[in-house]
């Protein structure tokens, strides 16, 4: 098992070599506690073992909660799945719609295959092969965080709502 114990969003520069998604689970889980301003989620499918756990809707909530900045940016590229097992973070977008958003990646972005999280655009979750569990993180790599987020950026300005998670009010 991974031991993270000790590690500070944007004070320890240590690369670290992620192999299961328990690994990544503790990271993710870490790092959202930690943020104070912002999480970026790239994934395909709203990755159920990483963001739909009880800790990591809590540290959500929390950062969205206490920071009057603070945002959680989400790009899905197939949210079906999700939305049909009722995903906490879906949940939370439709509750919190102002300070969590969730968008999908216009078809030029649709076979991208690579998953990323980044918090504080200090620490970083990445996986180059976004339906495998081995990737590499970081608590403090501002630079690699940041090209991560421009990234996201990019794609998020030309992304749009996904019609599916949108909530119905009768």
């Amino acid at each position: 098992m991974l031991d993270i114990q000790g590690h500070t969003l944007g004070e320890t520069n240590e690369l670290l070599s992620l192999e299961t998604s328990g690994d990544h689970r503790a990271v993710v889980v870490a790092m959202a506690q930690q943020a104070a301003r912002s999480l970026h989620i790239f994934t395909r499918d709203l990755d159920h073992a990483l963001y739909d756990s009880p800790e990591f809707e809590a540290a959500a909530f929390d950062l969205v909660r206490t920071g009057q900045y603070a945002r959680i940016h989400i790009l899905v590229q197939d949210s079906s799945g999700a939305m049909r097992r009722g995903h906490r973070l879906i949940n939370l977008a439709q509750r919190l719609s102002s300070k969590v958003e969730i968008r999908k990646p216009i078809a030029e972005y649709a076979d991208i295959n690579r998953a990323f999280f980044v918090a504080d655009e200090a620490g970083y979750v990445s996986r180059q092969l976004a339906d495998r569990y081995e990737g590499m993180a970081n608590f403090s790599d501002r630079l690699t965080a940041r090209d991560m987020v421009g990234f996201f950026n990019e794609v998020w300005e030309r992304s749009q709502q996904d019609s599916q998670l949108r909530r119905l009010h009768l």
